[in-house]
């Protein structure tokens, strides 16, 4: 019996108009909030409880797949979210990815050769303190010396 009042409900959802599904919502909406408003602190409670226990067990029950596609989808509701409300550097993702972009650079060493004073990541010194360029260059003083 449950299967065919679903499959009226879908008959009936299917045929209703734009303005009849507005209306339908809306009673329902006014509905749910006239019944919250009516309950008490104890039902309240039991309610929330109830939710929270059907929750876990959803939880619990689901596959890897279903939980891997679960959380797909919050990721992407979250970052459609936080694009329309926040400027871009205050989102979260974005910050992940600069913190990970910050301790690649931080981790970088950086070389500095002590006649010519260049410094940066890839430098190839010669001996402890002079870059392939310096090494290079015989002429005295050097080219790009102090």
């Amino acid at each position: 019996r449950l299967a065919q009042v679903s499959a009226d409900q879908r008959e009936r959802r299917a045929a209703e108009t734009e303005e009849g599904r507005q209306a339908r919502l809306g009673q329902l909406r006014a509905d749910q909030r006239d019944r919250r408003a009516a309950e008490t602190e104890e039902g309240r409670q039991a309610r929330l409880g109830q939710l929270r226990a059907d929750q876990r067990e959803r939880l619990a029950n689901e596959t890897f797949e279903e939980r891997e596609t679960r959380l797909e989808e919050r990721r992407e509701r979250d970052q459609q979210q936080a694009r329309a409300e926040e400027p871009l550097m205050h989102q979260r993702w974005v910050q992940a990815i600069l913190k990970k972009f910050h301790m690649y650079f931080s981790s970088l060493e950086v070389p500095t050769c002590s006649t010519c004073l260049e410094s940066f990541p890839g430098l190839r010194l010669l001996g402890p303190t002079e870059c392939v360029r310096c090494g290079r260059d015989k002429r005295v003083p050097k080219l790009f010396s102090e």
